[in-house]
């Protein structure tokens, strides 16, 4: 690792960004001002770097040199037609691109792309993808009972580690992109799904796709049931909290794994406790109220006949 004043050209900041396949989203309003300024002679030199994972020598840029930080200046320079100097640092590891946050800052999606390896996935995808796991590791591990406050101690590197260990929710995110838009935020449907797709394979054609879709739903399923409230809710304009709309739809998706029809779909954040989630067939099934949890049974069989199981979910 070295640094030092640098003059970009044109000709070696397009080398760079040639080889730069990740990077956060550009924004084109950001690099035209830039260009203005270089052009106009106010860019100055001001201690901001660019960071590359090769070298610069005498004007030659090492073999796969790409940027980690700096790409709207580099392109703003291409832009401009007119070089400028900039500190530089040099051969650091691609890998800490996730803990780099300087100029604007990086938000989870930016971070999965180097993760992905140069793979395309659109944006919207990788925007579900990054929620969806700040909401499954979000969940409390013990009681499987997702906790909003715990997301707010997910990092971009937490993101960043969980893709490199399981990349499998990616291709989980693409799969319900390409379902349509659902009732409910996407990121939720998709953690939700990840989670209980170990233990229920079937849990995308047989909830996901039915949820989006509203094929094949008889009018006491429990996906029914939420896809009609929820889409009350759109047409009135109605907001529903995160809080809301991961409890609505963790107690349909059990009510939907032990087989049972379901009546009226409500939950209440002033008295009603997060439910926990049934992400196993031999998982305890636990019923929580605010005075604690209690064990009502195992789940044995999820794919029972659903005879005389109506169950009211209204508190």
């Amino acid at each position: 690792m070295g640094a030092s004043v640098q003059v970009f050209t044109p000709e070696i900041a397009s080398e760079i960004l040639g080889n730069t396949s990740v990077q956060r989203d550009v924004i084109q309003s950001h690099v035209k001002w830039l260009a203005g300024q270089m052009k106009s002679g106010a860019f100055k030199l001001n201690g901001e770097t660019i960071i590359l994972t090769g070298s610069i020598e005498n004007g030659v840029v090492s073999d796969g040199c790409a940027a980690l930080d700096g790409q709207h200046r580099l392109w703003a320079c291409v832009m401009a037609g007119v070089p400028f100097k900039s500190l530089a640092v040099f051969n650091i590891s691609a890998n800490a691109f996730d803990t780099i946050d300087t100029g604007r800052v990086r938000s989870a999606k930016n971070v999965l792309d180097i993760e992905l390896h140069g793979r395309k996935v659109p944006a919207k995808v990788r925007s579900m993808a990054s929620t969806a796991i700040k909401i499954v590791l979000a969940f409390n591990q013990k009681t499987l009972r997702f906790d909003r406050n715990r997301m707010r101690a997910v990092t971009n590197a937490d993101i960043s580690k969980f893709v490199r260990e399981d990349p499998s929710l990616i291709d989980l995110a693409l799969d319900i992109h390409e379902l349509g838009r659902p009732p409910l935020p996407p990121s939720h449907l998709v953690a939700v799904m990840y989670m209980v797709s170990p233990g229920f394979p079937d849990a995308i054609d047989d909830f996901a796709r039915p949820l989006v879709t509203g094929a094949g739903l008889s009018v006491d399923s429990p996906v029914y049931k939420l896809r009609e409230k929820l889409i009350a809710m759109d047409r009135k304009r109605f907001y529903l909290s995160m809080d809301s709309s991961m409890h609505l739809l963790i107690k349909t998706w059990n009510a939907h794994a032990t087989g049972k029809d379901m009546k009226i779909l409500r939950h209440r954040l002033d008295y009603e406790s997060a439910p926990s989630l049934l992400a196993h067939p031999n998982q305890p099934f636990r019923t929580y109220s605010k005075y604690g949890a209690k064990v009502t049974g195992y789940l044995h069989n999820p794919h029972r006949k659903r005879e005389n199981q109506g169950v009211d979910e209204e508190s």
